[in-house]
């Protein structure tokens, strides 16, 4: 771990929603800049992909500070709420604070149900968290906590809400209201690589009933100058020039303003002078059709915009009306009733046509189960869409946020709001079934479902490659069985699951929503670190040995299913399979002599091509073998346990033809001490160092249901198999279906 000088003030984004990791917060930045005027240092502290909640909270108390801040969405919560009750177990004299929009909308829901969290930052933080600093460090009584305004704390057993605070901005500075918030960029806080974007505006003057980031503006909207935005770009070109970022999407600078269109002249002279002044970078925004012209489009992509992206919602105009994304005014009834709507969404289809001609990128962003919204409404939506034919479209379900309008007013359109009693958000349980409403390849449900399966590929195979050097669990499969006890499986995983580690839970057969969500709050209640929590039902099949279905993870509906196939038989499952197997991603498993005999010949048959120079397209490529690491060239990944498989006893395996190493009364280090040692034990027996294949043979600890003496023949006699294995993995992770499920 990297200890680093003590600092006054800590800050953490943990992961959550799309992303799996933590990271740098522009918006902490902000308050960074704020705190080091005034003599006070900070930190973002970044734990390491693969750590553990204990890991995380190591890196914290690393730096040794007094006050402690999470960046709070819906998302993040869990994690939050589990490390702020780590945090206090070690250092109970720390202040810890919550900011951000579920921390000013949902604050005394926070501080009633997590007595870890001493405060709620409410609406922006920059002065508040100076004020919090001050009287901390000054030694001041946490009695006069009341004087600080834009808080939420505990007081005898009560909540106390102090005045909002108002929002920054001088009306002295028409057009620059922000600058005298410093720059994180130009002051050093950030560098310019760390894929935070930049904001040339903050909030948002229009009435979007569900959105929560409008709430936190006031519905007002206040600027940076356009030189402050130049000299910001300037300095993220700079370090970008300098030393390119690693992760490929930190290269691209995303303007996280709510939508950089809205004031239409000032957009376009931020791009004339991002070109006169010969800035070079990849650009992203949002923008609102109904704010764009030709003249715009066409100086976004010189400026280097690669992608523009339209808030759509809805393609109904009497949705659009209910949510007023367009116009606040109750329909006349007339003709013209929805005329604003219909209007808008002509602009939509325009703005695309004419990104399309200046060959930009363009999404969309779509919201089921809106007010007032049926079935035949999300499907006029979808049809839409897919007409404007977009690269890319999010497929986004409402969730109804405290402090919008819509979490007030669902009753109203019956939409229940369900409280959780583990996690943030509330439940939202829409108006009608919205995963019966279809979705397209290029929409963010088939990335979702295609990154869940090329994940539950990579579960059977044995690849467990995140965070080498931190000591988190990556993936974890629990054989569950008929009854269960998850929650003993989900406490143990707690304690050593990475953060954002992935949980698959095979069942015997399918289980209802009502079932997945009491699974999923098991989950949090438990404390483990992820949302990444799937079901895979095992259900006969003709073709197969059994097939493996998930049921109601993140992606409800999923068009892949997972059919576990003996190698001897797959042959005859190709043989079988129609058309209609689409879906199929198959995962081939050695049984029985007779698979072990099959792979033998594979490889065979691979050599002589090899040697006739043949390029042999074989079926068997498209597939991913069970437990494939153990052809690897790399040494078995069974010592680290960054995999492990959990059986309905409690027994806890390196892989799924591995037998057990203990129990999950164990502790991982145990464990792994475990596995070290039966590995030496394993090459001295073996002879590996003697051995003509000892320098790519993974030394497989489990090579059931071979014997020793016959791995170690095949591993000698085949080299081959090696790329076979890895051919079959590939080919079948990393296909992308285009059809509609």
């Amino acid at each position: 771990m990297d200890v680093t000088n003590p600092v006054d003030f800590a800050f953490l984004f943990p992961p959550g929603g799309e992303i799996n990791y933590f990271s740098r917060h522009l918006g902490v930045a902000y308050i960074q800049a704020a705190l080091a005027a005034h003599g006070i240092s900070s930190k973002q502290v970044v734990p390491p992909m693969g750590s553990t909640l204990a890991e995380c909270v190591n890196h914290i108390l690393a730096v040794k500070a007094p006050l402690v801040g999470f960046t709070c969405f819906d998302g993040n919560y869990h994690l939050i709420r589990t490390l702020a009750s780590f945090l206090k177990k070690q250092r109970p004299e720390t202040l810890i604070i919550a900011g951000g929009p579920s921390a000013t909308f949902s604050d005394e829901l926070i501080l009633n149900k997590t007595p870890d969290i001493d405060v709620c930052v409410r609406y922006e933080g920059e002065e508040t968290a100076l004020e919090l600093a001050r009287l901390v460090l000054g030694g001041g009584s946490l009695d006069n906590l009341d004087k600080v305004k834009g808080i939420s704390f505990r007081r005898d057993g009560s909540i106390i809400r102090t005045a909002d605070r108002p929002l920054f901005g001088s009306a002295s500075q028409e057009g620059g209201e922000l600058d005298d918030l410093l720059s994180p960029y130009l002051t050093g806080v950030l560098q310019g690589t760390e894929g935070t974007g930049i904001l040339t505006a903050r909030g948002c003057t229009h009435q979007c009933t569900f959105c929560n980031f409008s709430a936190m503006s006031r519905h007002r909207i206040r600027y940076h100058s356009i030189d402050r935005v130049i000299a910001e770009l300037k300095t993220i070109q700079a370090a970008m020039e300098a030393k390119p970022p690693d992760i490929p999407l930190w290269r691209v600078v995303t303007i996280h303003d709510d939508a950089f269109t809205l004031n239409v002249p000032r957009a376009k002279e931020i791009c004339r002078r991002i070109i006169s002044e010969r800035i070079s970078l990849q650009l992203s925004c949002l923008c609102r059709a109904d704010n764009l012209d030709e003249e715009l489009i066409e100086l976004l992509k010189q400026a280097g915009f690669l992608e523009i992206t339209f808030g759509l919602e809805s393609a109904v105009p009497r949705v659009l009306r209910n949510i007023k994304k367009v116009s606040t005014q109750k329909p006349l009834p007339s003709g013209e009733a929805y005329a604003p709507e219909e209007r808008f969404l002509s602009q939509v289809k325009a703005g695309i046509a004419m990104a399309k001609r200046h060959n930009m990128r363009t999404s969309l962003s779509i919201v089921l189960g809106l007010p007032g919204e049926s079935l035949e409404d999300g499907l006029q939506t979808i049809d839409f869409v897919h007409s404007l034919n977009v690269d890319s479209y999010a497929q986004n379900l409402l969730v109804a946020f405290p402090g919008t309008e819509v979490f007030d007013t669902a009753g109203d359109y019956g939409i229940e709001i369900l409280p959780s009693e583990s996690v943030l958000p509330y439940y939202t349980k829409h108006a009608y079934t919205t995963s019966s409403v279809p979705y397209y390849a290029n929409s963010s449900f088939h990335r979702q479902a295609r990154t869940a399966a090329q994940t539950i590929l990579r579960a059977f195979a044995g690849d467990s490659t995140q965070g080498r050097v931190s000591k988190g669990i990556a993936l974890a499969i629990i054989k569950a069985g008929a009854h269960p006890d998850l929650g003993r499986f989900f406490r143990w995983l707690a304690r050593y699951l990475a953060v954002g580690g992935k949980v698959f839970i095979i069942g015997n057969g399918d289980i209802n929503h009502d079932d997945f969500m009491r699974m999923l709050e098991l989950n949090f209640s438990s404390g483990m670190p992820t949302r990444d929590c799937y079901y895979l039902g095992g259900y006969e099949a003709e073709n197969a040995d059994i097939v493996y279905k998930p049921s109601y993870n993140r992606v409800f509906h999923s068009e892949y299913q997972f059919p576990e196939i003996g190698l001897g038989k797959y042959l005859q499952y190709i043989e079988k399979s129609t058309d209609t197997n689409t879906g199929d991603r198959p995962i081939i498993a050695l049984k029985e002599e007779t698979d072990v005999n099959v792979l033998s010949a594979m490889a065979d048959c691979l050599k002589e091509d090899n040697e006739n120079s043949i390029d042999n397209a074989a079926p068997w490529f498209d597939a991913v073998f069970m437990d494939g690491c153990r052809w690897n060239t790399v040494t078995c990944p069974a010592l680290n346990l960054k995999r492990v498989v959990i059986n309905q006893n409690g027994e806890v395996c390196p892989c799924l033809s591995g037998q057990p190493l203990g129990t999950c009364n164990d502790d991982i280090d145990i464990l792994r001490e475990r596995a070290q040692k039966k590995y030496q034990e394993l090459i001295n027996q073996r002879g590996c160092s003697n051995c003509p294949a000892d320098s790519r043979c993974a030394k497989c600890l489990f090579p059931h249901p071979m014997s020793v003496s016959d791995y170690c023949e095949i591993q000698r006699a085949h080299p081959e198999i090696a790329g076979i294995v890895l051919k079959a993995r590939l080919a079948n992770t990393f296909t992308v279906s285009n059809d509609m499920s």
